[in-house]
């Protein structure tokens, strides 16, 4: 079974593409190494503003999935309160 999570990220502080990756890419590497998801830059790479991030996982129990991909879990890396 895979599951996954599509999540758009807003970068507010940003004024350039520079400024954005350098939040963007310790975010990925977070998520990917907290919770041993994979994850992808999959829109708004051309943006400064927002980018748009797909985390995914396989396993066997759905519930397990479920309860991984659940954007509560996400609000640490992420940075929201």
């Amino acid at each position: 079974m895979v599951a996954v999570l599509i999540v758009d990220v807003d970068v507010p502080g940003a004024a350039s593409l520079k400024q954005k990756r350098s939040v963007m890419v310790p975010l990925t590497e977070r998520l990917r190494s907290r919770f041993k998801v994979s994850v992808a830059r999959l829109a708004g790479l051309d943006s400064y503003r927002w980018e748009r991030l797909g985390v995914c996982v396989m396993g066997s129990d759905p519930k397990v999935l479920e309860d991984l991909l659940t954007a509560e879990q996400y609000k640490d890396s992420i940075g929201e309160e």
